[in-house]
Order: C-alpha cells, then structure tokens, then sequence
C-alpha cells in the first residue's frame, strides 16, 4: 500500500514520451523547447540586471517563490532541450537509465504543477499591490514582474498540449516536498536577512507568511492544500489529455 502511495512508475514510462510529441515532429518541439529555453532565461537576466539597476540586495531576487520557480522553468526548457537535440541527433535513440528518467520526470513536475501555482496567486492577491509600486518604478520593473507571473503558465501550457509526459497521483511528493522546502527557506530568509530591513518584524517575503500576524499558521495549513489541491487538477489534466489522444487514435484506427 505505503509503495503505491509512492510509486514513481520509472518502469511505466516510455523513454521517448519525454522527446517526442502527439502533435509535432521531434524537430519542432525541438525548437520549441529551445525558444521558450532563450527566451526564459534572457527574462532571468532581464530581471537579475533590473536589480542591479535599483541597487537591490541580491536575496530580493531568490527570496520569492516565483523567481525559484522560474528558474526551475529555465532549467527544464534548457534541459529538455538539449537531451530532445541529442534524441534528433542520435537518430532517435534517448538514455533509458531509471536515474536519468527520474531527474527529467522530476524537472517537468516542478514547472508543470508551481506554474499554475503562481500566476493565480499572484493575480488573485498580490497583483493590486505589487503592479502599483511595479509602475511606480518604471517600463522595465513592471515588464520582470509582469512577464514571469503570466507567460510561465503559457509555456507550461504549450509545453503541456505538445509533449507525452505523463503524470500519476502517485508522484504527488515530488511538488509537495520541495513546497515544503520553500517554506523552510522562508524562515532561514527571516532569520538571515532580517538584519538589511527596518521593519519592526524582520523581513518576511510575503506579509502573509508573517507569524506574528493573527492566524497566520491558517495561511501555511492554506497554501498546502492550494498545493495538493493543483497537483490534483494538473494530474488530471495530463489524464484526460492521455486519454483523450487514445481515444483519438482508436477512432482513426476503426475507420
């Protein structure tokens, strides 16, 4: 029982379901996946140089979920890049080690599941407060906030509808465990980079995380179920994809 709850299904899985697609050839998922590789990581250094131009610590640039999971979002794309340019290049052969699938299955579930995450916590909460000072502060702040809490799920999506990736239920730890990380890290922040703020209670990367704040726990016991909660839909989504492209297949097979 304890191993279904856990398997990652690394015997289940067509090595070639992460290089090719349903709907494209391998070239054109190829150069998908290298522009979107581009494209995110000159946001990255867009936003890395926007900080640099306002003077700001560089901890305000790794302090926020969104900018930890973008740079997840580059190392997907830079890394399914090129292992989909070595499949074109090998003539259709790709590694078929466990560790291998597990590292490439691994690096997909992050920006698939924390890509929907963000842009509805953002424009659901955050956007009223932080577009205003973003616009306050000019074109080029308000383009490395705008961008990464919107196309990151338009990537996520395109990449979602071409590619073959399967997800299970069963691989829910994978997101659940490197949240759970990030909360961690959101008191090591509090404890480390309190000293660079004035405010009264320390620096805190989102107010609500604030434990001094009432009811404040409710907030963490709140964004874990917003956590399963996503896993749940994005799992499903990838199900009913599968599902509907086998039935798809069936139809055109019978006639």
């Amino acid at each position: 029982m304890l191993k279904r709850f856990f398997n990652f299904h690394l015997d289940d899985v067509d090595p070639e379901c992460f290089v090719t697609s349903s709907l494209c050839s391998p070239y054109a998922l190829f150069y998908y996946r290298c522009g979107v590789f581009i494209t995110s990581l000159t946001v990255m250094i867009i936003s890395l140089s926007s900080l640099l131009l306002q003077q700001a610590p560089f901890f305000a640039w790794i302090s926020a979920f969104t900018d930890l999971s973008w740079i997840g979002l580059v190392v997907y794309f830079g890394f399914s890049t090129v292992v989909t340019g070595l499949y074109i290049w090998r003539n259709g052969k790709t590694p078929s080690s466990k560790t291998f699938i597990f590292i490439h299955w691994s690096l997909y579930l992050l920006p698939a599941v924390y890509h929907w995450i963000v842009p509805v916590v953002f424009w659901a909460f955050l956007a009223p407060y932080v577009l205003k000072s973003s616009l306050a502060s000019g074109p080029l702040t308000t383009f490395v906030t705008i961008v990464p809490h919107s196309f990151d799920w338009v990537f996520m999506f395109i990449e979602f509808l071409l590619n073959r990736i399967p997800i299970f239920y069963s691989q829910w730890y994978i997101p659940i465990l490197f949240g759970v990380l990030f909360v961690v890290y959101v008191f090591y922040q509090h404890a480390v980079f309190s000293q660079y703020t004035s405010s009264p209670d320390g620096f805190w990367v989102y107010p609500f995380l604030d434990t001094s704040k009432p009811y404040a726990y409710a907030w963490y016991l709140g964004i874990a179920v917003y956590f399963a909660i996503i896993f749940l839909i994005v799992a499903s989504l990838h199900k009913l994809r599968d599902r509907l492209r086998k039935g798809a297949v069936k139809s055109l097979r019978e006639e």
